[in-house]
């Protein structure tokens, strides 16, 4: 169940740096997609 909030308050999201992905100009989903893939393990941390 989720928690009440109030709408009026800021709301707060937290991200690592390896949760964040940003599409190059005129890249394709499908070239977007193979280049994170090639991310995953990289740093030998896979999710």
């Amino acid at each position: 169940m989720a928690n009440s909030v109030d709408l009026n308050e800021p709301l707060g999201l937290f991200f690592q740096p390896e949760d964040i992905h940003v599409m190059r100009l005129n890249e394709s989903q499908a070239d977007f997609d193979a280049r994170l893939g090639q991310y995953e393990g990289a740093s030998g941390d896979e999710k």
